[in-house]
């Protein structure tokens, strides 16, 4: 299945590309914990290539966490383009004052700015406006919303396993879960194959969890064989965290703010002033001309939870949770609005 093609005629959105990005990820992921010997090695191979219809070549079955992290933007990239917005603002350049002008004149574009490159050359940014806009000829948005929801799906599935196994869910996102799990119980099913849960950390136990919201929370793990070894880890979105910020920012600091953030004492839903951490850090900027240049920044950190309520005990449930599930009427057709209501139905409920 194919739904564009690249200006050279090669296609973008086929079995081959998806198959191309997501062999690389696998192979820059290393081999599985456990798999150390030559048997153990093909074995693997042989079994990735029967779930997924891949092929990996072992001499490039290396951890690459960098080739990793490249081979993974381009998988999910290549989804995200078939849902691409519209609107986005475009650079010109123009040579000539006709150009030039032609572009200032141009009745389906906004100029947003202009300048003066040399003598020869003028750089625009623009957008078009909004009755003008259209979709990119990749564009697709069925397959994406299938894309999308089925992941969701897919991601709910594993939260019903977390729940058959008498576990307790702390944090979910796309494509992970944080649980706790009983111990000397069993877990989620696990795996190598593309969809699977996978430890993030297999050697190591999570021994405290704090969250401040989605894609913001931190961890504190210990060797999973010795109890030692204790280290902390924080996980915030587009937010520097390097050894200056950890002095201001840490474990301990996110998790005094979340509690001092969300009250627990009873109150539903209540929350205090908030609490916040500002850190100053270096920053890439861009001028006008597409110039960088690098300044100081300013960033609060604050903990901020709006996909739901938050209940005494810090356990949160989505809007419109009700104790008691609601029976649905079977037959919708006459339910207000349905195609059996008359003018005399509306008028007697409405009225």
């Amino acid at each position: 299945m194919r739904f564009g093609t690249m200006n050279a005629g090669i296609p973008i959105y086929s079995k081959d590309t998806s198959t191309l990005f997501v062999g690389l990820k696998q192979q820059a992921s290393g081999w599985p914990q456990g798999c150390e010997t030559l048997e153990q090695k093909q074995r693997y191979l042989a079994e990735f290539e029967q779930v997924e219809g891949i092929r990996l070549e072992m001499a490039k079955v290396e951890f690459n966490p960098g080739l990793r992290m490249i081979a993974k933007i381009l998988a999910n990239s290549l989804w995200g383009k078939l849902a691409q917005r519209v609107g986005g603002t475009e650079i010109r350049y123009a040579r000539t004052p006709a150009e030039f002008h032609q572009i200032l004149e141009d009745p389906t574009l906004d100029t947003l700015d202009f300048a003066h490159v040399s003598e020869e050359m003028d750089r625009c940014v623009v957008r078009k406006k909004a009755e003008f806009a259209t979709a990119p000829e990749t564009n697709c948005l069925p397959v994406a919303a299938f894309v999308t929801s089925y992941a969701r799906l897919h991601l709910y599935g594993y939260m019903q396993q977390v729940n058959d196994i008498g576990g307790q869910l702390l944090y979910c996102d796309t494509d992970s879960i944080i649980y706790v799990a009983r111990q000397g119980g069993g877990g989620v099913v696990e795996g190598e194959a593309l969809g699977q849960m996978k430890r993030e950390i297999p050697t190591r136990r999570i021994v405290e969890f704090v969250s401040g919201g989605p894609k913001n929370y931190g961890y504190r793990h210990v060797d999973a064989a010795t109890g030692g070894d204790e280290r902390a880890e924080l996980k915030i979105r587009s937010f520097p965290l390097s050894y200056a910020t950890h002095q201001l920012l840490n474990f301990h600091s996110m998790k005094q703010l979340v509690l001092d953030q969300f009250n627990i004492d009873g109150e539903i839903d209540e929350v205090l002033a908030d609490g916040v951490i500002g850190v100053d850090f270096p920053q890439i900027g861009r001028t006008r001309l597409s110039e960088l240049y690098t300044h100081m920044a300013h960033k609060d950190y604050r903990p901020c939870y709006e996909k739901g309520r938050i209940l005494p005990g810090m356990e949160t449930l989505p809007f419109g949770y009700r104790e008691e599930p609601t029976e649905l009427q079977d037959d919708f057709e006459a339910l207000p609005g349905g195609s059996e209501w008359t003018r005399d139905d509306y008028l007697a409920r409405y009225s």
